[in-house]
């Protein structure tokens, strides 16, 4: 990964604490080696609903945080994350 000295980029706020690493993006999008898709998948069980229907009211689906490149979280927020997909798809683009 390439060191970086500087970002700009707007900061979406979510209000959630405790979050693991199947919040982040569940397991069932994580059956490729691609990168390719994989944002699909991020935050998955809190950006759709049980059939596959934007909610309106999570932050990450709001137009004005789209495209977020700072995510400002709770307590424990990614603690153990391991998941390459995930930094795959967040810090690799």
């Amino acid at each position: 990964m390439k060191a970086f000295t500087k970002l700009n980029s707007s900061a979406a706020p979510i209000n959630l604490s405790n979050i693991d690493t199947d919040q982040i993006i569940p397991k069932q999008f994580l059956t490729t080696i691609e990168r390719a898709g994989l944002s699909r998948g991020l935050f998955y069980d809190f950006r759709f609903d049980e059939n596959g229907n934007s909610k309106p009211d999570f932050v990450l689906n709001q137009e004005k945080y789209k495209g977020a490149g700072i995510l400002v979280t709770g307590a424990n927020f990614w603690h153990f994350m391991h998941n390459r997909a995930f930094i795959w798809r967040y810090f690799l683009q």
